[in-house]
């Protein structure tokens, strides 16, 4: 994807290393046990699934060019149902179909964030914080 990185950023590479440490974190939560269940209720795991994708996608396309969207929703997919089949093989996970649908929905919704309203954060962030 390093073709697709902005060339106004002056922090490109930083932004980068956000957004990797933000997947390591969906990584982490997404294969994390817990003993006695989540510390969040039962009802909220799509929501969460959802919402992390939908941030994961607006962050990455702050960071990319506008071309990128499709490869980065396309990747990003990927990356929740490869996910999903690991959980089928980790002790105390299950994989989902419901998992997979909430990131999706997720990444739809950030996909519009991003094309309609915050799909240059970044670029504003370096230019607010006077980075530029």
């Amino acid at each position: 994807m390093g073709k697709y990185l902005r060339a106004d950023l002056r922090y490109a590479n930083w932004w980068v290393g956000i957004v990797a440490v933000a997947l390591f974190l969906v990584l982490l939560g997404c294969l994390t046990t817990f003993e006695s269940g989540p510390p969040w209720p039962a009802r909220w795991d799509k929501t969460l699934h959802a919402l992390s994708y939908m941030i994961l996608m607006v962050l990455c396309c702050g960071i990319y060019a506008k071309s990128a969207r499709i490869p980065i929703i396309i990747s990003l997919f990927l990356f929740g149902a490869t996910i999903e089949l690991v959980q089928l093989y980790a002790s105390g996970r299950g994989a989902e179909w419901g998992d997979v649908l909430a990131n999706f929905i997720g990444l739809v919704a950030g996909f519009f964030i991003a094309q309609f309203w915050l799909g240059d954060w970044c670029l504003r962030l370096e230019k607010f914080l006077r980075l530029q």
